[in-house]
């Protein structure tokens, strides 16, 4: 998934120096990183170690997608968020001809706000935006005025709670949102984040290091500590991945993302608790100083409308295996995985899963037989019918001995004693008088690998 995004980074940041629309075989190449037949150098196989090659499907592509606008509604956006709905032509010009798409608007307002979770929009009955409905002329224009005209949330810095307005959407407020037609099943699933500073509940989870712009008027930490106490993007992700059921998501963002395009003055902030969500994500998150909103919405419509059902788990052929040996490769990266014993498969995160027709590595290796060395053979007892054989091995091991009649061949084995010991003593009766003995120690490892002592010559007493 790292090439995947940097890929994705690529085509954003490319976008952002010229001002140029991308085509649209360049965003599908970044879903489609390239493939190499040949494996990695470190991973072949050998008579102890195995590989196994996966390539991803290639994405399905959905015929239906709701958008969602969540949006700071502070009065220095006003602008800005309306020439974003203008980028709305963009949007759409990015998507299949067939999509059946609806827009809707979140204000990121707080508990004492009636619009706090619910749709809204300057034009009643218009909450959401219907394409089989409406013309693109008459989505753009009310989407634009919703856009502009907002309300203000005096409870949280003028509407500064994006997360949890999001977050009441999609829990206690869901039934009623999906009543006026969104959050569709079989949907793709776009939410677009705007604003120009922080979330408020991002408050308690700044990067160390980082000190929040200056509260003039003090109702951010008052806010924070009223509504914020469960808000988070772990929970918020989580929701939002149940309510899709495996039907795409995108999250994105048009916030400050560089403290160096930050504009000084007010309370312009880099939007944490946002990045952090669309972060978890693997979503697009385009600087609002750009200001080249067309290129952006077209962006996230090429991005929104892929359906990837990646491949997680994988089932190793061999067993048993060394854990320590597994390396698992996406698009020659390495990543991190689960080993799972009982099912003897491999488990990485979706995250780290690549993209469409990404390429999975997987290398592991049957554990290293060690035989047991055997060594200070000795003969401490010997009677005329048998005899005490001692002897150490360097680990634990089971213990045996036997005993080969030179004269006639008869061979003649102790009892075998399965205790793993690494100092060993047998005792061996049943042998004739004055005869001569090849005697042999044997032990074996807890895997059952067998190994035999040098051969010793012993004559029984007379």
């Amino acid at each position: 998934m790292r090439s995947f995004v940097n890929r994705l980074l690529l085509l954003v940041t490319l976008a952002t120096l010229s001002g140029c629309i991308i085509p649209e075989d360049e965003i599908n190449n970044a879903f489609q990183p390239g493939t190499v037949d040949d494996p990695p150098d470190d991973i072949q196989d050998t008579r102890l170690c195995h590989s196994l090659r996966v390539i991803q499907p290639e994405a399905e592509l959905t015929n239906k997608l709701d958008l969602l606008f969540v949006v700071d509604t502070s009065g220095s956006l006003d602008t800005e968020r309306r020439d974003i709905a203008t980028g709305i032509d963009s949007f759409i010009a990015a998507l299949p001809s067939y999509i059946d798409y609806r827009i809707a608007v979140l204000l990121a307002h707080g508990p004492n706000s009636i619009y706090s979770g619910k749709f809204y929009s300057k034009d009643i009955g218009f909450e959401v935006l219907k394409s089989d409905e409406l013309s693109l002329t008459d989505i753009r224009n009310k989407l634009s005025r919703t856009m502009y005209y907002t309300r203000s949330d005096n409870d949280t810095d003028g509407g500064e709670v994006g997360l949890y307005s999001l977050n009441r959407a999609i829990t206690i407020n869901l039934d009623e949102n999906k009543a006026k037609g969104f959050f569709r099943d079989d949907s793709a699933l776009a939410v677009i984040f705007v604003a120009d500073e922080n979330d408020i509940c991002a408050l308690g989870s700044y990067p160390a290091g980082v000190t929040p712009v200056f509260d003039s008027d003090r109702k951010e930490p008052a806010a924070y500590n009223k509504y914020c106490t469960d808000i988070n993007p772990d929970n918020i992700l989580s929701q939002l991945k149940t309510i899709q059921n495996g039907d795409p998501l995108l999250l994105a963002g048009i916030l400050y993302t560089d403290p160096e395009t930050v504009p000084s003055g007010g309370e312009n902030e880099i939007g944490y608790g946002y990045l952090e969500l669309i972060n978890k994500n693997n979503g697009l998150s385009i600087d609002l100083a750009n200001g080249d909103y067309d290129t952006s919405m077209q962006q996230i419509g090429y991005m929104t409308v892929k359906r990837l059902n990646l491949i997680t788990e994988f089932n190793l052929e061999y067993s048993p295996i060394d854990q320590s040996s597994i390396k698992v490769l996406v698009d020659r990266t390495r990543v991190s995985h689960i080993y799972q014993s009982e099912q003897n498969s491999v488990v990485i995160s979706e995250n780290d899963a690549g993209g469409e027709k990404s390429e999975i590595y997987i290398s592991y290796c049957e554990p290293l037989v060690i035989p047991p060395n055997i060594y200070e053979v000795t003969i401490p007892e010997l009677n005329q019918i048998g005899a005490l054989i001692e002897w150490k091995t360097d680990i634990p091991a089971t213990s045996q001995v036997q005993a080969i009649n030179v004269v006639t061949n008869e061979v003649i084995m102790s009892p075998l004693y399965e205790s793993l010991e690494t100092i060993h003593s047998v005792e061996i009766t049943g042998l004739q008088k004055n005869t001569l003995y090849q005697i042999t120690v044997l032990s074996a490892n807890q895997d059952g690998v067998l190994s035999q002592g040098t051969p010793v010559l012993m004559r029984t007493l007379r």
